[in-house]
């Protein structure tokens, strides 16, 4: 099994945006994707800071670069990054942090 954990984090003025993205995305994970086991979302907030955290269990490492990798989602970071390059829109305000695990088994 393999695990995903996409981690966003932003400021609370940019909570509701950060928020509608990690709704879009967990929607994006229930649409029968193939090889998908489960996902979850985690938030917490401290002070100024939120974050939220997608976790996906996955049967194999293939399948979870298999679902960044469709066409929908490289359109859309390819068009975000030509708006920033372009001056069009400024740069989301999160951070991302991804950290990818095998499971082990004793």
């Amino acid at each position: 099994m393999f695990i995903a954990e996409v981690a966003f984090s932003t400021n609370k003025a940019h909570e509701q945006q950060l928020y509608d993205k990690v709704k879009k995305t967990q929607s994006e994970l229930h649409d029968d994707v193939a090889g998908l086991i489960a996902s979850e979302v985690w938030t917490k907030s401290k002070a100024d800071d939120v974050e939220y955290v997608v976790v996906s269990k996955w049967e194999e490492k293939k399948d979870f670069q298999n679902w960044v990798a469709r066409p929908s989602h490289v359109e859309e970071h390819k068009a975000m990054h030509k708006k920033s390059k372009n001056g069009e829109a400024e740069k989301p305000p999160f951070q991302k942090t991804l950290r990818q695990y095998t499971v082990v088994t004793f």
